[in-house]
């Protein structure tokens, strides 16, 4: 059982859903992205990192790590539903390799033509998704014009809801 939020759950007895409840909601891609999420985790010293939150309590962190202009990982972390977990997970496959450029230019439709489809109720999560890494790339940016500001960065543990 997944465990999903609602408007009108207890924070103590959240509402679960089943696998086949899933299945019957999504698409096999996001069934997959959020059995089975890729690139979950955090990456430290992360060349950057961005965290965004929207209304309804769900927030992502994206780590990027990047050398000549292009990313060689990225890596997220979530305290949101199952959509939010599948969003960031595409959203960390689909900039793999890819220039700052490209990246920069990822946006919602992308994340959720990469998941190949979201019920129109979802479709924030790829807002949050691709916020989170436009925080990201605007972090990586602003160090490259101050690297010396990397030395002294210090960075406080990823809190939900932040």
């Amino acid at each position: 059982m997944i465990h999903m939020p609602s408007d009108f759950e207890s924070p103590k007895q959240p509402p679960t859903i089943s696998i086949d409840q899933l299945r019957r909601t999504f698409s096999k891609k996001v069934v997959d992205h959020i059995l089975n999420p890729r690139n979950a985790g955090e990456i430290r010293s992360a060349d950057g990192l961005g965290r965004a939150s929207i209304s309804c309590g769900d927030s992502m962190q994206i780590g990027l790590r990047i050398s000549q202009g292009r990313i060689l990982e990225a890596r997220f972390m979530t305290n949101g539903c199952g959509p939010v977990i599948a969003c960031g997970s595409i959203a960390t496959e689909l900039v793999a390799g890819k220039t700052i450029n490209e990246t920069m230019s990822l946006t919602e439709g992308d994340i959720i033509t990469g998941l190949d489809g979201l019920p129109d109720s979802e479709t924030h999560c790829a807002t949050l998704a691709v916020s989170a890494l436009k925080q990201a790339l605007a972090d990586y940016l602003a160090l490259r014009r101050e690297p010396w500001k990397k030395a002294y960065r210090q960075v406080e543990p990823f809190e939900p809801g932040r």
